[in-house]
C-alpha cells in the first residue's frame, strides 16, 4: 500500500535532516499522510503529556496551533473518514501509532532531558512553519482543499466548526486539557444541534454573541435543552503538575 510510504512524513520532524518532504500524487494519499499526521501528533501530544506533565498545556498549546493552521485540510479528511471503511481507518491509525510508538521508544530510556528536549522539538515542529501543511507540502494541501471546494460544509456546519475552535480556544486559555475541552464544546454543540430547530439555534447562537452568553441561556429554546447540566463537563483535574 503506497500509504506505509507516505507514513515516512510522520517521522521527518526527528530526523529534520532535509528540507524535501514526500508530497502526493492524488487524493487518496494525500488522505492518508495527513491522516498518519493527526494520529501521530496525537499520540505524541499525549506521550509528552505523560513523561512532562508541567508542559502539558504547552503541549496543548503548540499542537492545537498546528490544527487550526491546518484546519481546511482536516476539515477534508473529516468528510473523507466519514466515506471509508472503519477497519480500514482502525489499520491505518494502528500503522501510525505503532511508528510513533517505536520513535517514543527511543527517547523512553533516554534522560529527563534528552526527552524533553524531544517533546519540545516536536511541539515547535507542529506549531512552526514546517507544521504547515499549505507550505510544506502544497499537492497534499491542493489536493484536500479542492475536495473541499467541491463537497462544502453547509453554513449550519461551518457555523458549528467556527463555534467548536472558538470554544477549544477559549478553553485551553483557561487551562483546561484539549482532549477534555475539545469534548466538552463538541458536548455542547450536538446538544444545541440535536435539541434545537435550525432557526432556533440561530436564534441562539446571534443573541449569544449580540448579548451575550447570559442572555442566550434564558431563550426558551435554551431552557428546554438545558436541563442536562451534567451531560457536558470538563474534568475538573486538569493539567495538574
Amino acid at each position: 500500500m503506497r500509504f506505509l510510504a507516505a507514513m515516512l512524513l510522520l517521522f521527518q520532524w526527528v530526523a529534520a535532516a532535509s528540507n524535501e518532504y514526500a508530497d502526493a500524487d492524488n487524493l487518496e494519499q494525500a488522505f492518508g499522510m495527513v491522516f498518519a499526521e493527526k494520529t501521530g501528533n496525537d499520540f505524541i501530544r499525549r506521550q509528552c503529556t505523560q513523561w512532562h506533565p508541567d508542559l502539558s498545556a504547552a503541549f496543548d498549546s503548540h499542537f492545537y496551533a498546528w490544527e487550526t493552521t491546518n484546519s481546511e485540510e482536516l476539515t477534508a479528511i473529516e468528510i473523507l473518514s466519514a466515506d471509508r471503511n472503519p477497519t480500514v481507518l482502525s489499520m491505518l491509525e494502528s500503522v501510525a501509532v505503532s511508528g510513533m510508538q517505536e520513535i517514543a521508544a527511543n527517547y523512553a530510556d533516554e534522560s529527563p532531558v534528552d526527552r524533553r528536549a524531544f517533546c519540545l522539538r516536536a511541539a515547535t515542529f507542529a506549531s512552526g512553519e514546517d507544521g504547515s501543511i499549505q507550505s510544506r507540502t502544497p499537492l497534499v494541501s491542493g489536493l484536500l482543499r479542492q475536495f473541499l471546494v467541491e463537497n462544502p460544509l453547509s453554513p449550519a456546519e461551518s457555523r458549528d466548526r467556527e463555534l467548536k475552535t472558538g470554544c477549544i480556544k477559549v478553553g485551553l486559555n483557561s487551562g483546561a486539557d484539549l482532549d477534555a475541552v475539545a469534548a466538552y464544546c463538541s458536548c455542547i454543540i450536538d446538544t444545541v444541534a440535536e435539541g434545537m430547530s435550525e432557526a432556533d439555534s440561530e436564534e441562539y447562537y446571534r443573541v449569544a454573541a449580540e448579548d451575550g452568553p447570559a442572555a442566550a441561556s434564558e431563550l426558551p429554546q435554551y431552557l428546554a435543552v438545558s436541563p442536562q447540566p451534567g451531560k457536558c463537563q470538563i474534568d475538573a483535574e486538569q493539567h495538574e503538575s
